[in-house]
């Protein structure tokens, strides 16, 4: 994800797609700084402890609330085993593996509780671009148990078992894109991806064939060949009780709403504000019955971190971010998720890091 103000950069390098003044490009924003190792910190609702983020934004209410410190449950030294740089991680559905990609496109998990290599590192298949891993999502449990799905900025998509060593099927090209964000359907049946050209593509799970293309605009004015957004996306997520339906965000200061069973593959809807530079676009989690919340943080200092009302198309909350002890400057969100209702716990509750 890019550090920096999202500054267009026509460079059509790896790491040169992301524009700004720090020297360690491309980073998510929980491995910003050098590291000697990968810090594995799980939440209580993964693994049933009773760590938890320092902050945490209550939507309920708009406020922050100091938590708990984290409790460090594994460490491991990412940053001497040969491989790239942690760039995106993600973990399985039941919380129990965590893979992360890496600055050289290589791709590696761990058990949760024992922090053993879960199969082989993956390394990029030389008959393919080279580039960096962007993102990467887990598919449902099942026959599909610990398939995990990986986007590089050089647009190939990967299938790899984590836990067999097995690269699944061929790869995906995206000809002349970078995929900078990608989601699966609660279900599987799909899965989407975005990024440098400002469309969304939906792929068939299957069979791996882009089933649509979603590329049109809404504005007044726009035409057959407007590229969607007006320029790279970062954030994409299904929603989860409305199947077909996708919402993305970056560079171009809109949130854009999809349905992928629309004809002319123009987006239903365009609401204007966010700035999107990281994985920082969430839908509320399945079973609250609010998934047309949308949690969504943005790269700058006032109104950060906002809910958006999709079905009115307004802000509905903004959530205080930025402050803190000991920095003269405010941080800058890259990166949002909403914490999923677990047991007598309601949902609500938003997890945000920059």
């Amino acid at each position: 994800m890019p550090i920096g103000d999202p500054v267009y950069s026509d460079e059509e390098s790896d790491l040169s797609d992301y524009a700004g003044p720090d020297d360690d490009l491309g980073f998510d924003f929980n491995f910003r700084t050098p590291i000697g190792g990968l810090t594995v910190a799980v939440p209580p609702d993964a693994r049933g402890g009773d760590g938890a983020l320092l902050l945490r934004g209550d939507v309920a209410d708009e406020s922050a609330e100091r938590a708990k410190p984290p409790r460090l449950l594994r460490e491991i030294p990412a940053g001497h085993d040969g491989h790239g740089r942690p760039q995106c991680g993600r973990f399985n559905r039941d919380g129990t593996l965590f893979a992360y990609g890496c600055d050289d496109g290589v791709v590696q998990a761990f058990h949760v509780d024992t922090g053993h290599r879960a199969g082989v590192a993956f390394a990029p298949s030389p008959n393919v671009p080279k580039g960096v891993c962007t993102a990467l999502r887990f598919l449902p449990a099942g026959d599909n148990a610990n398939v995990c799905v990986v986007a590089t900025s050089a647009g190939v998509i990967h299938h790899r078992h984590l836990t067999s060593g097995k690269t699944l099927g061929s790869p995906i090209v995206e000809a002349n894109n970078g995929v900078f964000a990608l989601d699966v359907r609660a279900d599987g049946a799909t899965f989407a991806t975005a990024g440098r050209d400002g469309g969304v593509r939906v792929y068939d799970e299957r069979t791996g064939r882009c089933a649509t293309r979603l590329a049109g605009g809404t504005d007044a004015g726009d035409d057959a060949s407007f590229s969607g957004h007006a320029d790279r996306v970062f954030g994409l997520r299904y929603l989860d009780e409305h199947a077909d339906v996708l919402v993305s965000g970056g560079w171009d200061n809109t949130l854009r709403v999809w349905d992928a069973r629309v004809a002319d593959g123009r987006s239903v809807s365009t609401l204007r504000g966010p700035t999107v530079c990281g994985d920082a676009v969430d839908a509320e989690p399945d079973g609250t019955g609010l998934d047309l919340r949308v949690l969504v943080a943005s790269w700058r200092d006032r109104d950060a971190v906002q809910v958006w009302d999709l079905r009115a198309g307004v802000v509905s909350a903004n959530l205080p971010f930025g402050a803190c002890a000991g920095q003269k400057r405010g941080c800058k969100p890259y990166a949002a998720r909403w914490a999923p209702s677990v047991g007598t716990r309601e949902g609500g509750v938003a997890y945000v890091g920059g």
